[in-house]
């Protein structure tokens, strides 16, 4: 029976304690909150720039292997052309 009558007098006393020191908790919790803040904008910086960084990386890299592709194509083609080159000659000499 005492225990709810004791719980009760335990809440009130910390509800005093945390009026009487309402300004220190402010103050501290403000200060916690600007680095929470002052944190989450420096990563958020750091991510923004990270991801320009992947950004270009995966043009580059685009680009790098789209320029094989065309060479590749381009060593294809010439290697038909001279494999054509060399039918025909081989056909005139058997005419």
């Amino acid at each position: 029976m005492a225990l709810p009558f004791i719980a009760g007098i335990a809440i009130g006393v910390g509800a005093m304690v945390l009026f009487n020191k309402n300004k220190s908790i402010q103050k501290s919790v403000g200060s916690l909150l600007n680095k929470g803040k002052d944190a989450a904008s420096c990563g958020y910086e750091k991510t923004k720039d990270m991801a320009s960084e992947v950004k270009d990386t995966v043009s580059a890299t685009k680009d790098c292997i789209i320029e094989k592709k065309e060479q590749i194509q381009k060593t294809k083609a010439d290697a038909s052309v001279e494999n054509e080159i060399e039918v025909e000659k081989d056909q005139e000499e058997y005419k």
